[in-house]
């Protein structure tokens, strides 16, 4: 499943494995960098997931959260933490540090994920206004997410999206 089992012969080619970026040291004390993320996760009796406010991160979280919401096991264990800048920006002693709130994840985070991922993937933007009509509370960042994505859609007369109008507008 995307690489996210444990490391076989299929995963030869840098970036098959999902722990093919993964610094070296982050694993210590794992006993092999083969270890499948489903296998991972059992291994742990919590497990917090920090998300940073950029649209893209936003997408990520959606998409772990519906992947894993078959997996009960898994689910039972998570807890949101939602920052408000972008925690590679910071040395981790100092992210240590931080007092943010955790939100333990609920069933509506996954329906709201199993809902957001696939209207993300539709082949057209209907799904994703559809989904602006609902309550996406329970994913705090999410609405602002998915306006930030459909404002880079072409524009009906100009043919840029929000970010390629800006640059041509200075």
């Amino acid at each position: 499943m995307m690489g996210l089992e444990r490391r076989s012969e299929k995963h030869r080619n840098p970036g098959d494995h999902w722990l093919d970026d993964v610094c070296r040291g982050s694993l210590e004390g794992f006993g092999t960098r083969d270890i499948g993320f489903f296998e991972l996760c059992a291994k742990f009796d919590s497990i917090e997931v920090w998300v940073d406010p950029l649209p893209n991160d936003q997408l990520v979280l959606v998409w772990l959260l519906d992947l894993l919401r078959p997996y009960k096991e898994i689910t039972t264990k998570l807890s949101l933490v939602h920052t408000d800048d972008i925690v590679a920006n910071y040395a981790p002693q100092s992210v240590a540090k931080w007092k943010l709130p955790a939100f333990k994840v609920v069933d509506n985070h996954l329906m709201t994920a199993s809902r957001a991922w696939p209207a993300y993937r539709a082949s057209t933007p209907e799904p994703c206004f559809d989904l602006l009509m609902t309550d996406l509370m329970i994913l705090p960042r999410l609405r602002s997410a998915l306006i930030a994505m459909l404002e880079e859609l072409p524009d009906r007369l100009t043919g840029l999206g929000a970010s390629e109008w800006t640059c041509w507008t200075l």
